[in-house]
C-alpha cells in the first residue's frame, strides 16, 4: 500500500495528466485497506492470513460532460492508459448540466488535518472482554454473590478423605509449589460423586457459562468491525478456556467441573439469538433475575429458549437483587 505522501503524488499526477489530455478538470481518489485473519482449530493456531487491498480513481470532466474510471495497478504505464481510457469516456457521455467540480474558492486547499478519526490501534479481544466482564458485574449487583453462593453450595458436599490426604501429603515437599500442584492435579481432593455434587456442579458451570457466553456475544457485536477475525478468536478463547492452564485444572481437580466449550457456545448462541429477535436491551434484561437465565437443560435447545423466553425488564443498569436487595 502507499504511504499518505506516495497516495498524493499519485493523484496529482492523475490530474495533471487528465488535464493535459484535454480535459477541463480532474480530481482523484485514492484509498486503502488491511485485514487479518486468524484460524483455530482443536485449541490450536492453524492458520493466519493478511490481506490488503488498495485503488485509485479519477474523474475527469470534458465541457458538460464526465466520466469516472479506477484501477488497483499502480503501474506509471498503466496509470497513463487509464487517464486516456477515462478522458476518451467522458467526450462520450451525455451532457450534464450540474457535472462539474465545486468553485476553486471553495476547495480544500493545504495539508490534510486531523479529524481524530481513528488512534491507530486495533482493539485488545483481551481489554474488551475484561471491560464487558466489569459491566456485568457492575450493573447486575446480586452476580457476584450468586457465583460465591454456587461454589459455598457445592463446597457443603465435600468429603475428603482424611486418612488418604495424610499418607499422600507425608512425603510431600510443602516448601515445592510444584510438588502441590502434582498432588492436586492427580484428583486427591476430587470430591464425592454424589447427586447433590452433580446438581452444584450443573448450576455452577451453567452460571459461568452465561457469564462467559454473555461477555462472547457483547465483545463480538463491539468488535465485529475492528476485528474481521473476532469470531475465530471468539472460539480461540472457548477452547483455550476449556484446556486451560495450571489454575483451570487444579480448579477442575478441586471442584470437579470443567468448562466445556459446546456450554459456552449454547450460552452465547442464547444471547445473539434474543438480541436478533428482540433486541440488545432484551438480551441483557435477562440478567433481572437468576431464575431468568438458563437451566442447563436450556443449554441443550439454546434457539428454543430465546423463542420462549418471556417478557423481562428492558435493561440491566439499576437492577435489584433477588428478594428485592440492591
Amino acid at each position: 500500500m502507499l504511504s499518505v505522501s506516495e497516495a498524493l503524488d499519485r493523484a496529482q499526477m492523475l490530474c495533471a495528466a487528465a488535464t493535459k489530455a484535454g480535459a477541463d478538470a480532474a480530481d482523484a481518489l485514492y484509498y486503502c485497506n488491511a485485514a487479518t485473519s486468524v484460524s483455530m482449530r482443536l485449541g490450536a493456531l492453524e492458520d493466519v492470513e493478511r490481506s490488503e487491498g488498495q485503488d485509485i480513481s479519477l474523474r475527469v470532466f470534458v465541457g458538460q460532460r464526465s466520466a469516472s474510471v479506477s484501477t488497483a495497478d499502480m503501474d506509471a504505464a498503466e496509470l497513463a492508459k487509464l487517464v486516456e481510457r477515462c478522458v476518451a469516456m467522458a467526450r462520450e457521455a451525455p451532457e450534464d448540466p450540474y457535472a462539474g467540480l465545486a468553485p476553486a474558492d471553495r476547495l480544500f486547499t493545504g495539508p490534510v488535518p486531523d479529524f481524530d478519526l481513528d488512534d491507530g490501534s486495533e482493539a485488545d479481544p483481551q481489554a474488551l472482554r475484561e471491560a464487558a466482564h466489569q459491566r456485568l458485574f457492575v450493573h447486575v449487583p446480586w452476580l457476584a454473590a450468586r457465583v460465591l453462593g454456587a461454589v459455598e453450595q457445592y463446597a457443603q458436599y465435600m468429603r475428603v478423605d482424611s486418612e488418604r490426604l495424610s499418607e499422600a501429603m507425608g512425603g510431600v515437599d510443602i516448601s515445592n509449589p510444584e510438588a502441590l500442584q502434582e498432588v492436586l492435579a492427580g484428583g486427591l481432593l476430587a470430591p464425592e460423586d454424589t447427586p447433590e455434587q452433580k446438581a452444584a456442579v450443573a448450576r455452577l458451570e451453567t452460571l459461568l457459562a452465561c457469564i462467559e457466553g454473555w461477555v462472547d456475544e457483547v465483545v463480538s457485536q463491539a468488535s465485529g468491525d475492528r476485528l474481521p477475525a473476532s469470531a475465530a478468536l471468539t472460539e480461540a478463547m472457548r477452547r483455550r478456556r476449556a484446556a486451560g492452564g495450571p489454575a483451570e485444572r487444579t480448579f477442575a481437580a478441586l471442584v470437579g467441573m470443567e468448562l466445556r466449550p459446546r456450554a459456552l457456545r449454547e450460552a452465547h448462541t442464547v444471547f445473539a439469538a434474543i438480541r436478533s429477535q428482540r433486541g440488545a436491551e432484551a438480551r441483557d434484561a435477562l440478567w433481572a433475575h437468576p431464575d431468568l437465565l438458563p437451566t442447563p437443560d436450556d443449554l441443550d435447545d439454546p434457539l428454543g429458549f430465546a423463542q420462549g423466553s418471556g417478557a423481562v425488564p428492558d435493561t440491566i443498569e439499576g437492577l435489584e437483587a433477588p428478594g428485592g436487595e440492591s
